[in-house]
Order: C-alpha cells, then structure tokens, then sequence
C-alpha cells in the first residue's frame, strides 16, 4: 500500500486543496491529511476546528464522501519529515500554484529529502482553483465578499461575518 502526506495550515481548506486531495487519490491508496501547527504563526481556526472543517468538506464532496476511509486527518506540531517517518509515509504531496510557488516547493522537496530521504510529488493547480488561497478567502470574507465559488459551504459558514477586525471571529 502507498502511504502519502498532504499538509498544510489548511486555514481553512478550500476547493483547490480538496482538487489536489481527490487527484491524490489517483496515484496513492491513502492520503494521510495532516495540519501543521506552528504555534508562532497566527491562524483563523484551532487545530481541531480545521480537522473539524476538512472532514465536514470531505463529507459535503460527492468525490470525497466515500473515500473518507483513505483520508485520515492528523494534526502536529512536529516537523514533517519526522511525522512522515512515524507514519511511514512514502511520499509527501503538495500541490503548486504559480511559478514563485514551485520555486519554494522545490526547496522544501529537497530538504525534506535530504533530511528523510522521503520524495515529494507536486500536482500542479487546476486552473480554475489556482488562484484560490486561503489567505484570499479569509480577506474577501473579511470584507463581506462572496467566497462560496471557492470553499466548501461548511467552511464559507464558518468564517467570520465582514467587519470583524483582521479576520478574527466573533
């Protein structure tokens, strides 16, 4: 069996990490989703309200809703060469956006390979999510925006009405 990790703050989890999730699928036969938690970085949602929202988006995903056995969530605060060892992953997978992002990625694979020796695949962005981040939703939403186009209606409920100063939730 082919073990991969996809991680992210997933904060929150848009449609475009769903698309890399359902494409993942394609190559391994469990994607381990995991939330990096990075206690200096400021985030929207706790660790376990975006465990919460990934399993209520796999839910909402006809794609997703039957796969949800292949799709176990974990979060840490460990690095993720070392989770990818605990778990005995094969490969991490992550998905690309723009030029600027495969440059970081590409530095990111290499010493993650160098520290575990584990590989990394990256799926490039269909185009239709790739210019959807979750900073950008959290911003539009701030200011009222509509961001149904771009993230699951558990996840567009969830963030904070428009008004909320820098993004924070009521």
């Amino acid at each position: 069996m082919t073990v991969a990790i996809y991680s992210g703050s997933f904060d929150p989890i848009t449609f475009g990490h769903l698309d890399v999730i359902k494409r993942a699928l394609t190559v391994f036969n469990k994607v381990l989703i995991v939330i990096g938690v990075n206690p200096n970085k400021q985030t929207l949602f706790s660790a376990q309200e975006r465990a919460d929202l990934i399993s209520s988006a796999l839910s909402e995903s006809a794609d997703l809703y039957s796969q949800q056995n292949r799709l176990p969530i974990f979060s840490t605060e460990l690095l993720l060469t070392q989770v990818a060892k605990e778990l005995r992953a094969d490969a991490i997978v992550r998905g690309v956006r723009t030029a600027s992002e495969f440059e970081s990625e590409q530095t990111m694979a290499l010493l993650n390979r160098q520290l575990s020796g584990i590989e990394t695949v990256l799926l490039i962005a269909d185009p239709k999510y790739g210019h959807i981040s979750s900073s950008a939703v959290k911003e539009i939403a701030s200011f009222g925006g509509d961001v149904s186009g771009m993230v699951p209606d558990v996840v567009a409920q969830a963030l904070p009405p428009a008004g909320c100063a820098n993004g924070q939730r009521r």
